[in-house]
């Protein structure tokens, strides 16, 4: 009689045990669907951009895209160079300067992905690699021309100076710290989220190599 009472007790605790695990489980779980559907929000809000949410690597959210392209850092710099052509012995310089003004950002039409995991409530976030999207020339100025004695200064020398200028100015911003600018700034506004606010968030990126978009 005793052990069938003590056996009884048993069986009673686990049944306990099992249904409080469960509502420990469902509601962990709800917490976490909460949480992801508030972060779509809050990127669709900021971002014009829906990211591909994932709940313990199932898929709770699709990712939707409404634009293009995000410049989350901008620089301005100055930049000068000297054309120089010779022939027939003959040489003709021409020096320009000019004003030009770039941005990095993100391409939205690659994936944004966010993970989360129900039993730590990690979130990591995989962002595209930042990217160089335009670099404009705002302003330009001849500083200095001198044609040769048969090799004259015309127009043309002007425009393939100016070519060789916004060159220039493509190199300086790539070899710039403008992509880890674009990349502070991004993490910054992220991390800035209500839904994330408490949660431990890792944030990566997808490899790849640097490429400029929309220069010419």
């Amino acid at each position: 009689m005793k052990t069938r009472y003590i056996l009884l007790v048993l069986v009673t605790m686990l049944i306990c045990f099992i249904l409080a695990l469960q509502f420990f489980v469902y509601e962990s779980a709800r917490a976490v669907r909460e949480i992801s559907h508030g972060i779509s929000q809050e990127f669709k809000n900021a971002f014009d951009t829906t990211p591909l949410i994932t709940v313990n690597n199932r898929v709770v959210v699709s990712e939707s895209h409404a634009i293009a392209e995000l410049a989350t850092a901008s620089r301005t710099l100055s930049t000068e160079t000297t054309l120089t052509s010779t022939w027939l012995h003959s040489t003709k310089t021409i020096s320009v300067r000019g004003v030009f003004v770039g941005k990095a950002g993100f391409d939205l039409n690659e994936s944004v992905k966010i993970d989360l995991r129900t039993t730590s409530k990690q979130v990591t976030i995989t962002l595209p690699e930042p990217k160089i999207l335009s670099v404009e020339m705002t302003q330009s100025e001849i500083t200095d021309q001198q044609g040769g004695i048969v090799n004259w200064l015309s127009p043309d020398d002007y425009q393939a100076a100016l070519k060789q200028l916004n060159d220039v100015a493509k190199q300086q911003l790539v070899a710039s710290s403008i992509q880890q600018a674009a990349k502070d700034e991004m993490e910054k506004r992220i991390r800035a989220m209500a839904a994330l606010k408490g949660l431990p968030v890792k944030i990566q990126y997808e490899p790849g190599p640097i490429i400029i978009r929309k220069l010419e």
